[in-house]
Parts: structure tokens; C-alpha cells; sequence
């Protein structure tokens, strides 16, 4: 039996689902969306659209991208044990399941949640 290979349009998907989750844990204008998520204990899996609510043009932009992907982008963070960058960092975990598309990030979470 082989594997399904994934159409263009889930690779184009794909593509732009890497971009804008880049963006949303690098540029700072981003921030209040990852307070959100870091609200959420740890290992609680929520919708991305739930955490940008209020950002018009991103959920827009979501949603066209998991109409294409025909799937729900969720969210979730776990903590990060020490390690080589220090204390204080989570691992976020974006999944959309129906293209069977993930992507992790090292985040510094001590560090927003000392910016109160």
C-alpha cells in the first residue's frame, strides 16, 4: 500500500501555514495572542481562531487557510525543561489535523510573562 501523496493545494496550504505561525511567534505585535495561549494550562489544546478572536485581518486570513486545508489550526504549549538557553521556555505546538500538518517553537515564555 503506498502513501497518499498531498495535493498542491495542501502543499501551498502547508506553506503559508508555516509562514503565518512563524509570524505569530516572532513579531511582537503578536504577543497578546501568546499571553492567551500561555493562560491555558499546560497540554490544553485549543482553536487558534479562539486566541485571535479580535484580529480581524489574521482571522481572516486563518480561515481562509484552514478552508483550504478543510481543518481546524489548534494550539497548545508545554513547558520546556532547563536547558542550553536558560529556564522559562514552552514548547509550542500548532496542529491541523486534516492535512496532518504541525510545527513546534521554542518560546521564551518567562521573559512575556515578566513584560506585565
Amino acid at each position: 500500500m503506498s502513501a497518499v501523496e498531498p495535493t498542491d493545494i495542501q502543499l501551498a496550504t502547508a506553506d503559508e501555514l508555516s509562514d503565518l505561525t512563524a509570524d505569530l511567534v516572532e513579531l511582537a505585535r503578536h504577543e497578546p495572542l501568546l499571553r492567551r495561549l500561555f493562560a491555558f494550562d499546560a497540554g490544553i489544546w485549543v482553536t487558534l481562531q479562539a486566541l485571535i478572536a479580535d484580529d480581524d485581518d489574521l482571522l481572516a486570513e486563518l480561515r481562509a487557510l484552514e478552508a483550504a486545508a478543510e481543518g481546524e489550526l489548534r494550539v497548545m504549549w508545554s513547558p520546556f525543561p532547563d536547558g542550553v538557553n536558560g529556564s522559562g521556555f514552552g514548547v509550542i505546538t500548532f496542529y491541523l489535523e486534516a492535512i496532518h500538518w504541525h510545527s513546534l517553537a521554542l518560546y521564551n515564555r518567562a521573559r512575556l510573562l515578566a513584560q506585565r
